[in-house]
């Protein structure tokens, strides 16, 4: 099952941790069964995260970005972690949570099969 955070969550973060470190100590491998995850769209212009995409000074006369590109190009980027195995899988476009799905079955298999999620479940 997966669980995005967001601001707007109706579970506090601090409640959240609470309730990983409970279960977590029921189950001493609950923390390698989550799947953790971040995507990034790699373009001409260079790297874009919506998350981390931040200008922190009112004025920055070298915060100038080329905005546009005669050959225009993007990849995105998945990548995820559970247990000790680490995995990247490139995708057509960005994905939500129930995209994962449409990732590529064999590799994202391969992941999962590589890491403690399959040997502790």
């Amino acid at each position: 099952m997966a669980t995005p955070l967001a601001a707007t969550s109706s579970v506090p973060l601090f409640t959240r941790s609470k309730l990983i470190t409970r279960r977590n100590r029921q189950d001493a491998y609950f923390v390698n069964k989550i799947l953790f995850t971040d995507e990034a769209t790699f373009t001409r212009r260079g790297i874009f995260n919506r998350k981390n995409c931040h200008i922190w000074a009112n004025q920055n006369p070298n915060a100038n970005w080329v905005r546009h590109f005669q050959h225009e190009f993007k990849i995105n980027i998945w990548c995820g972690i559970i247990g000790v195995s680490c995995g990247s899988f490139r995708t057509p476009s960005k994905i939500d949570w129930s995209g994962l799905s449409k990732l590529p079955s064999r590799k994202f298999s391969r992941f999962t099969r590589r890491s403690s999620f399959r040997r502790s479940c």
